[in-house]
Formats: C-alpha cells, sequence, structure tokens
C-alpha cells in the first residue's frame, strides 16, 4: 500500500480583478495523479506558476482539495477525523529559513511548541525528544536556548527540519528547502535529508527547480505545468527519454543534462498567466511541435510504459 496517493486531484482559488472587482475562478492545478511509498522521494518541478506550491498547501493540509481523493496511509483525508491529525503525519520545510522562525521566539520553545499540542508528553519528556532531534540534524542541544538570529542560514535550515520532524512525521514536504541557502551549505542541507530518510525511513515531496539535485534526490519526478500533469513517472526514466516537450524542453534547460536531449527543445515566448490558460494543450503555444490537433484538443493524461504522460503525441516520442 502507498503512503500517499492522490487520484484526480484537483484545486481552484477565487481572484478579484477589474474596477468592480469581478471575481474569477482560476486553477491552481487539476487532474493530478501519483503515488509515494515510505523511504521515498516524489520530487515536483515545473516553472513558476505551476502549482507546485498550491499542491504543497493541499498536501499538509493548509489547503482542502476541490476534486478528487488524497490518501495517507490508505485514509481518506476527506475524513474530519484523519484531517485533525494530519498535522502531525505530514510536516513541512518551507524555502526561507529566515522567514520560517519566529525571531522572538527561542528555538527550544519553537521545537517544544508542537510537542505540547499534540503529544501527551510531560515537561521532562518534551525536552528530551527536543535534544534527540536536534542531535539529528547535527547541532548541539545546549544551543536550543537562543534565538534565531543567533544562527547561520544553514543552521536555521537545520532547526526548520527538526521543527518538522519533532513530531515523528511519516511524510515531509519540502518547498525548495536549499534554495536560499549559500551554495557552500546547500550540499550539506541536501546529505543531511539524505541520511535522514535513510534513518527514519521518511517519505519526501521535493519541490525544486534545480533538476540536478531531483535526478540525485528522487524515486519519481512529477512534471507541471499550468496546474497539469505533464509527465510523470521513475526520475532515472524520465531523464533519459522524456516523453513530453515541456519535460524535454526543462531539461535541455540545465547544462548537466543538455547533451543528452535530441530535437527542438526551444521554448518559445513566456509562461502565461493562469487567468488566460490556453485552450487545447496549455502548452501548446510554447512547444516546437505543436499542431492544430494540440490548439483545440487538451491531452488527457494516460499510462504509457510505465509512466503517465499527457501528449498527443507521446507514442511517438516514446518509441
Amino acid at each position: 500500500m502507498s503512503l500517499l496517493r492522490a487520484e484526480n486531484l484537483g484545486k481552484d482559488f477565487t481572484v478579484r480583478k477589474g474596477l468592480l472587482r469581478r471575481e474569477k475562478r482560476v486553477i491552481a492545478f487539476d487532474g493530478l495523479n501519483f503515488s509515494l511509498e515510505a523511504g521515498q522521494t516524489l520530487a515536483v518541478v515545473g516553472e513558476s506558476g505551476s502549482g507546485k506550491s498550491s499542491l504543497a498547501k493541499v498536501l499538509t493540509g493548509i489547503d482542502t482539495p476541490d476534486r478528487g481523493r488524497l490518501w495517507l496511509d490508505g485514509e481518506d483525508l476527506a475524513s474530519p477525523a484523519v484531517r485533525k491529525t494530519l498535522h502531525r503525519h505530514v510536516r513541512m520545510i518551507f524555502q526561507d529559513p529566515y522567514g520560517s522562525l519566529n525571531p522572538r521566539v527561542r528555538v527550544n520553545r519553537l521545537l517544544e511548541e508542537p510537542l505540547r499540542i499534540n503529544t501527551d508528553l510531560n515537561a521532562q519528556e518534551r525536552r528530551q525528544r527536543v535534544n534527540e532531534t536536534l542531535l539529528k540534524v547535527g547541532l548541539r542541544p545546549e544551543l536550543a536556548d537562543r534565538f534565531p538570529h543567533a544562527f547561520s542560514g544553514g543552521q536555521r535550515q537545520r532547526i526548520a527540519i527538526a521543527r518538522a520532524l519533532v513530531l515523528e512525521p511519516k511524510l515531509i514536504v519540502a518547498d525548495e528547502p536549499i534554495s536560499a541557502l549559500d551554495v557552500s551549505v546547500q550540499a550539506q542541507v541536501l546529505n543531511l535529508l539524505i541520511d535522514l530518510q535513510k534513518q527514519l525511513d521518511l517519505a519526501y515531496v521535493f519541490i525544486s527547480h534545480d533538476l540536478g539535485i531531483v535526478k540525485h534526490l528522487s524515486n519519481q519526478v512529477l512534471v507541471l505545468y499550468l496546474g497539469r500533469l505533464m509527465e510523470y513517472g521513475d526520475t532515472d526514466a524520465v531523464f533519459a527519454k522524456p516523453f513530453h516537450p515541456y519535460t524535454e524542453a526543462l531539461l535541455a534547460a540545465t547544462p548537466q543534462f543538455r547533451h543528452q536531449i535530441q530535437g527542438q527543445h526551444v521554448v518559445k515566448g513566456e509562461l502565461p498567466s493562469l487567468l488566460k490558460v490556453p485552450p487545447g494543450c496549455p502548452f501548446h503555444k510554447r512547444c516546437p511541435y505543436a499542431t492544430a490537433r494540440c490548439a483545440e484538443e487538451q491531452p488527457a493524461s494516460r499510462p504509457l510504459k510505465g509512466r503517465l504522460v499527457a501528449c498527443h503525441y507521446a507514442e511517438e516520442r516514446a518509441g
């Protein structure tokens, strides 16, 4: 049984525009299908505005989905009883280690507060759990009575990771967790996440723009464009031979993978606004392979050689 499974998952939000502040419904993401096993990593990639952060908010219970179903460890998250305890089992690591920690609260209190609210541990047991968690992320427990400003960016992100771990979750959603750090400490934090996953059998949903890190860290990759699934499958297989032109374009834009991509992979124009998603395939106006059919008919995501692809001509590209 998969730890996490999504079926036709969708989320909308409402924006107000114009002098009359008229409301318009915007699709953040729609029709997403994926699953994740314990101890594995699902990477979510795509340009800004593709729905990655909106998906993260749904997975962590910050928002509720408008369509589809989501299961965690076989339990339907639509159930009020399951949602009530979701924040114990699914935790989040945010991008900015400076903004995600309250500067007026000492580290020991930052870590102990989730335990006080969500567990029956007494004060001594809470302190012990906090100290053990700090050691897991490579920080000395005696530093815990300091405020966040006393730490470097890498240390603050370790504190944020400790806060995510302290409730012993099953799944961690990491939204660009190293992009705000200096290059010199990015590898250290990334290696920490890998070590913690092995030690604790954690599952990660890892949101990133860095395809090199995605290739190194993830077992599966979910490629989003304007909130729609373009391609989803085993990371090594997708990177070796992408079936969707958008996946091909993302890889071709990364020097590390550019040499292995064949074809017309130059993407035209800018990413459209979610307020004006093109008809047909949402990628067709930027796709070098687009035909008249692409402009008229939106392709459904369908299984192909062990992955899901939403392209009219995926079979031809798969060979």
